[in-house]
């Protein structure tokens, strides 16, 4: 009886465990259409969460720059303690795009501004939230 019990209780149990751990997963924010930049370039960065620790930075695939500097600012929406990585918060992955877009944190760690170089090509970068998985985005030129 107790082996017959054991089988069906033991799947059971791992079920509900699965299931209750997968609640707990981060639902993917949607992507926001690609930004087209005309004048001002700002990049709303969004932070969402879920059970407060689990949580996703979301921003643009592609921004179109146009030879515009670049504001990427935390969305207001996003809580008070959550800033960018004051040395890589934007950060370009290769060193053309570094050369091309040196960047600098700004207001409290809350924005971040990238100097437009203006070269001509499609650059990738990441955005880093302290606390927050790292995302890996482009900008285009």
């Amino acid at each position: 009886m107790k082996t017959v019990l054991g089988s069906v209780a033991l799947p059971a149990l791992f079920a509900t465990m699965l299931a209750g751990c997968a609640s707990l997963m981060v639902e993917n924010p949607p992507t926001p259409p690609n930004q087209d930049c005309k004048g001002e370039c700002r990049v709303n960065v969004s932070v969402t969460c879920k059970f407060v620790m689990f949580c996703k930075v979301s921003v643009p695939d592609e921004v179109y720059a146009h030879g515009q500097n670049v504001f990427w600012d935390l969305d207001q929406g996003a809580h008070p303690s959550f800033q960018f990585d004051p040395v890589s918060g934007i950060e370009f992955k290769t060193e053309e795009g570094r050369r091309n877009f040196p960047c600098q944190i700004l207001a409290g760690g809350r924005s971040f501004k990238c100097d437009n170089g203006k070269a001509v090509g499609k650059y990738e970068y990441s955005v880093k939230v302290l606390g927050v998985p790292r995302l890996d985005p482009w900008i285009v030129n």
